[in-house]
C-alpha cells in the first residue's frame, strides 16, 4: 500500500465520487462511509453514489443519508467533473451496472480499495489484498495510517458493520487476530456493537422466518456423500412471504450447517432471470466455479450475476461443475 501516493491524490483533487458494487452489503456501505469521512477530514467534497439503494436492513448505518441512488440527470455532471472516482469493495467497473458508462467516460482518476481477486486494469492507484477479511479492514488501515481523526462515530460504526458482516460475525477463516484487534479498537472509538447485532440478526419478519422454513424443507442435496446443497428461492416464495431478493441475505448459512456439505448454492429469482451465490467450507474455492458462469468472489464466498437460462438447467450444470471440481481436488490431495 503506497499511502503517500494516496495522500498525494487526495490533497491534489477537490471532488470525489465514492462508489461500490450493485446491491451493496455491509462491507460495501461500511467502506464507502468510512472513506467518505476520511475525505471529509481533508476538507474534500465527496459524493457516495450507488447503482442500487441500500437494503432496508442496512439503512441504520447511513445516519447522514450520504448514499445517493444513481440517476444520470442528477449525477452524470458531477461524475464528469470529479477529479477522482473511488471504487470500494469491487475491482471491475462492470460491477456498478448503470453507472459504468458514466464512470468509464469520465476523465477522473480511478482508484480502488478491494479484497477480491483479478482486478481490472483500469486503476491508477489500487490497494488490493485478497487475504483481507473485508474492504472495511483495508479502509481501517488506510485511515489509521493517514488520519486517525477521521474515526468519528459514524465512520467507526460503519467500519465495524463491515467487519461483522464480511467475517460472518468473526467466524470465517480470514478472521485474524488483527481483525479482532480492529473490532476492539472500533468499539473503543464508539462503535455500538449491539446496534449492529440488532439490525443484522434481530430484525427478521415473520414472513422471512416462514420462508426459511420452506427453503430448508425444499433444499436439494447432491453427491455420493451429500457434499452439495442447493436452495432455490422462487418468485412465488418471495411474493407469498412479502420479501425482496435482498431479504434472502444470509440464507446460505443454513446449507453450510449440514456437516457433510462442502459447497452450497443459493438461487434467487428476480423479476427477470435469477442470481446465485456460492458458499464453501475449508479448501473448496467456489470463486473458481463462479467464474465459469460469469461471476467471481472469494475462496469461500462467491456470486454469479443475473442469468436467464432455465433454473433447472443451471442447477444441473453447476452441480456437475461442483462435482467435477471436488473430484479433481480430491485426486490432487491423493497424489
Amino acid at each position: 500500500m503506497d499511502i503517500n501516493k494516496l495522500e498525494e491524490i487526495i490533497k491534489g483533487h477537490k471532488k470525489f465520487v465514492i462508489t461500490t458494487h450493485a446491491n451493496p452489503d455491509g462491507d460495501a456501505i461500511g467502506s464507502v462511509i468510512g472513506f467518505y469521512h476520511l475525505l471529509k477530514s481533508y476538507g474534500k467534497e465527496g459524493k457516495i453514489i450507488s447503482h442500487s439503494p441500500l437494503p432496508e436492513y442496512l439503512l441504520f448505518a447511513d445516519t447522514g443519508n450520504l448514499l445517493e441512488w444513481y440517476s444520470p440527470g442528477k449525477h452524470d455532471e458531477f461524475i464528469s467533473q470529479a477529479g477522482v472516482v473511488v471504487c470500494l469493495d469491487f475491482n471491475n467497473i462492470s460491477r456498478i451496472h448503470s453507472m459504468e458508462q458514466a464512470v468509464r467516460a469520465s476523465s477522473a482518476m480511478k482508484i480502488c480499495i478491494d479484497h477480491h481477486q483479478l482486478p481490472e486494469d483500469v486503476f491508477e492507484w489500487i490497494y488490493s489484498d485478497t487475504l483481507a477479511s473485508s474492504t472495511c479492514e483495508l479502509v481501517y488501515r488506510v485511515i489509521k495510517a493517514m488520519n486517525p481523526n477521521a474515526f468519528n462515530k459514524d465512520a467507526v460504526q460503519a467500519l465495524y458493520l463491515g467487519l461483522v458482516t464480511d467475517t460472518g460475525s468473526f467466524r470465517f477463516d480470514r478472521t485474524t487476530p488483527e481483525v479482532h484487534r480492529m473490532a476492539a479498537d472500533l468499539i473503543e472509538l464508539g462503535a455500538d456493537m449491539m446496534l449492529v447485532t440488532r439490525n443484522i440478526y434481530e430484525t427478521g419478519t415473520l414472513g422471512r422466518m416462514k420462508a426459511i422454513g420452506e427453503m430448508i424443507t425444499t433444499m436439494q442435496i447432491y453427491g455420493d456423500k451429500s457434499e452439495i446443497a442447493v436452495i432455490h428461492i422462487t418468485r412465488d416464495m418471495l411474493n407469498r412471504y412479502g420479501m425482496s431478493p435482498e431479504d434472502t441475505e444470509g440464507f446460505e448459512q443454513y446449507m453450510m450447517m449440514i456437516n457433510t456439505v462442502k459447497v452450497g448454492v443459493k438461487i434467487v429469482d428476480l423479476k427477470e432471470g435469477f442470481k446465485s451465490s456460492l458458499r464453501s467450507k475449508g479448501a473448496a474455492e467456489v470463486h473458481l466455479i463462479a467464474r465459469k458462469f460469469g461471476g467471481g468472489g472469494h475462496k469461500n464466498a462467491a456470486g454469479i450475476p443475473k442469468l436467464f437460462t432455465p433454473v433447472d438447467s443451471f442447477i444441473t450444470e453447476i452441480v456437475g461443475e461442483i462435482k467435477k471440481y471436488l473430484s479433481e481436488s480430491k485426486n490432487e490431495e491423493n497424489q
